[in-house]
């Protein structure tokens, strides 16, 4: 039938249109838009041939000729002959005058551009069909294509841009009563809104969307918004609140004869038994879920299934069996880790596999096993970063012999999906560990008081959530650390990447430093330091974006980066001189450009500073940017980009806002721009958790080059910047915010110089005769002739 098919359309191919009537074309043209049975490539080929003859009878239809024909190239892959025939439409209902017509196909035009990947293309498109739109009040017109523009967004991981555009969307979705469409968007914007960590109002959202979702009568719309709304529940850990939310999901997939979705669910409701300590249940479920799984091929979901089982068995007490699911998990987790090829995915897995290592280091803990779980944990560590920089496992030996040098300790934190918190202690002479109990409340009371001090309020105002901090976490560490022990290094959990642990000990008396891992203490103290070379860039101003407004303005969402061009940091020019001293190394205006960083990149630098704007993205950390100035407008350089050069740098010091990032992964830690600094090659990196105050930061970066022109390590240099602001009276938001990520014990050599004892006084006979030198020379080079 089909090679009929295909011979029929052929022949109708080479039929000449022109030889029909007129009427006979549109009504030809007509029958091929509904004709369903034509193979997808000869249908676009069709409309397009008729699309030419009926351009000057009916040019309205015609457009829609090459609209469908389009969208039928496009299904059939092949994208360059949809743009082509999209293109074409455009320009046709544009002479024409057919507003209608063209903003249609405008709309196709920027999804087939999206496709491509060319969103710098496709964003002004979708302006224009919005703009058409809006003066035909053409209310469902708008709810397509502001929904589109979302997804858009969304698959390019534009995150806040892509809220922004769904937020637009549902106005419009609302007014066309589009609830199929309401429905789609609600689960988008939940979805965004918890990938994003606002919990809070992800619930809020997916409770909308199962009311929504409800009244249609959907059955597997239910189903997706009952399951987004439990896995939201289980993230605030209120599994039995959940569960009979995932039930509902799972009964409503099975009405649908959705397998695949109801293989999550599955998933989803085992996991709400775990966390109310229904292991006996768990256990029952987890066995029947398993063999479907295997038979289906789901490795991925296999890897979490016998991490399940395991978890469920050690829970009833049978150890043995249970530590055979947990290594067969890490097996098939490692094996699906090794098959990825790009980072973002590798990382992308630990959300759902990950914390397998943290489940099988608790076994071999209760077996007695310390150093063998200190390894399992260390293990599961930033696996994708020690593999971009070419990085070892370490052993215990080999870390306590660099811990011995530094005088330090090392923190090594498990990072659990629901099992207890652990911290591993290790120091020159001695492992020790600590079990911290759920993590759950210790990570609500950190975003609670980093929250407080990004608002600028006072350490009393976070007494509460830093008490039961202190008491939770910080004082049975500090019990496990020995007097001997000068400074620390971390590797937090991801709920507490960044948090300025020097609040939890009431006073900073130990400085510290993070980690990606522990096996980083060695190949980052190992990188060559360069003696030489520092760069400042500042305040960046770009005559190009300043001279001409941006085209896209008040209609579509903008990059955070494109809304920060243009706004002044006067206190960074004055910051600089702290860091740069000589004029030929500092980069300020327009002469702060991605270009001269791009640059900077390509070879080795002892200091490399950056006082400037930079955009966090909180789901994609690669898309977290430092923001300067470009030849034509904004030049936004993203931490994927920085990781990917070849760097030698020493110490590289980000003051702008927010440049630690927000996104953290379980297991692989925090991404952004200090991760990705690292991974080109930097030793140590200094960034900002929060937005900071532009003369804040600036007192805090003098402070702080101060100390390391003094001699002091990164880290001691770090602590006394802080002691400075504190005692001028700054707030919190103004020292807390500076975070240090790598290498702390160490000095920056080509900044350091002879430190003076703060005892020291010079005899009142030393200055004299210094004096009386001073004296003879001053004589010497003014009583004598210059040669001119």
């Amino acid at each position: 039938m089909k090679r009929v098919l295909m011979m029929a359309g052929l022949l109708l191919i080479a039929v000449p249109v022109s030889a029909e009537p007129e009427n006979a074309v549109a009504s030809r043209a007509r029958q091929i838009m509904d004709d369903g049975a034509l193979e997808l490539p000869i249908q676009g080929q069709l409309l397009a041939q008729y699309a030419d003859s009926l351009r000057h009878l009916d040019v309205v239809l015609a457009a829609k000729c090459l609209e469908r024909g389009g969208i039928a190239a496009f299904r059939a892959n092949q994208l360059d002959s949809a743009l082509a025939r999209w293109q074409r439409g455009v320009s046709w209902a544009r002479q024409a005058g057919e507003n209608q017509a063209e903003s249609s196909l405008l709309n196709a035009l920027a999804i087939g551009h999206t496709a491509r990947g060319d969103v710098e293309t496709a964003l002004p498109v979708y302006d224009r069909a919005l703009e058409l739109r809006e003066a035909l009040a053409d209310t469902a017109g708008l709810a397509r294509t502001w929904g589109n523009l979302a997804q858009a967004y969304a698959n390019m991981r534009r995150t806040s841009e892509a809220l922004a555009a769904t937020v637009e969307a549902e106005k419009w979705l609302a007014l066309a009563d589009n609830t199929t469409g309401r429905i789609a968007n609600s689960l988008r914007k939940g979805q965004m809104l918890r990938a994003m960590g606002r919990l809070d109002e992800a619930l809020f959202q997916n409770r909308e969307t199962v009311d929504l979702a409800g009244r249609k009568g959907d059955q597997n719309a239910q189903g997706l918004a009952a399951l987004e709304l439990g896995e939201v529940l289980l993230d605030l850990e209120r599994p039995r609140e959940a569960l009979p939310r995932l039930e509902e999901a799972l009964d409503l997939f099975q009405a649908s004869r959705d397998d695949f979705q109801a293989m999550f669910a599955e998933q989803s409701i085992i996991a709400s038994l775990l966390m109310s300590d229904q292991a006996d249940q768990a256990l029952a479920r987890v066995r029947q879920v398993i063999p479907v799984a295997e038979e289906a091929g789901q490795v991925p979901l296999l890897t979490v299934l016998r991490r399940m089982e395991g978890q469920a068995l050690f829970h009833l007490g049978q150890i043995a069996s249970a530590e055979v699911a947990l290594e067969q998990s890490r097996t098939l987790f490692e094996k699906r880790w090794q098959d990825l090829e790009d980072g973002r995915s590798r990382a992308g897995i630990f959300t759902a596999s990950g914390d397998v290592y943290a489940a099988l280091a608790r076994l071999q803990l209760s077996t007695g096993r310390v150093e063998e779980a200190f390894l399992t944990v260390e293990r599961g560590r930033a696996p994708g970063f020690l593999a971009r920089v070419g990085g070892r496992l370490a052993s215990v030996e080999q870390l306590q012999a660099e811990l011995r040098r530094t005088a330090s300790a090392l923190i090594l934190f498990n990072d659990p999906g629901w099992d207890p918190l652990v911290a591993f202690v290790l120091d020159g002479r001695q492992l020790r560990y600590v079990e911290l109990g759920n993590p759950g409340p210790m990570a609500s009371d950190a975003r609670a008081a980093l929250g407080l001090l990004a608002a600028g309020e006072s350490l009393e105002t976070c007494g509460p959530a830093l008490e039961r901090l202190e008491t939770r976490l910080a004082r049975p560490l500090m019990l496990l650390l020995d007097d001997q022990v000068k400074r620390l290094a971390v590797v937090p959990p991801s709920f507490l990447s960044g948090f300025p642990l020097g609040l939890l000990s009431g006073q900073d008396t130990r400085p510290w430093s993070y980690l990606p891992s522990a096996s980083a203490l060695l190949f980052l103290g190992e990188r060559a330091a360069p003696t030489g070379g520092v760069l400042a860039l500042a305040d960046p101003e770009s005559p190009a974006s300043s001279a001409s407004p941006d085209p896209l303005t008040g209609r579509l969402p903008v990059s955070t980066a494109r809304a920060q061009a243009g706004v002044p940091l006067p206190q960074a020019r004055a910051e600089i001189d702290a860091v740069a001293e000589r004029p030929a190394d500092q980069r300020v205006g327009s002469q702060a450009t991605g270009a001269a960083l791009r640059i900077a990149l390509q070879g080795p630098l002892a200091v490399l500073h950056l006082a400037t704007h930079a955009v966090v993205d909180p789901v994609d950390g690669g898309r977290s940017a430092v923001v300067l100035a470009g030849a034509e407008g904004v030049d936004a350089v993203t931490a994927q980009e920085i990781a990917a050069f070849d760097f030698a740098g020493d110490l590289v010091v980000l003051s702008g806002c927010s440049t630690f990032g927000q996104h953290r992964v379980l297991g692989e830690g925090w991404f952004g721009l200090p991760r990705s600094f690292l991974a080109a090659g930097a030793r140590s990196v200094v960034s900002t958790l929060w937005d900071v105050d532009d003369t804040g930061a600036r007192i805090f970066v003098t402070a702080f080059y101060a100390a390391l022109r003094a001699g002091s390590p990164r880290d001691e240099a770090l602590l006394r910047a802080r002691q400075v602001c504190r005692d001028e009276g700054l707030p919190p938001r103004d020292w807390a915010a500076f975070v240090l990520s790598g290498v702390g014990a160490d000095r920056v050599e080509s900044l350091a110089t002879a430190p003076i004892s703060p005892n020291f006084r010079p005899p009142g006979l030393l200055l004299l005769v210094l004096s009386l030198v001073l004296a003879v020379i001053l004589l010497v080079a003014f009583g004598l002739p210059r040669r001119r």
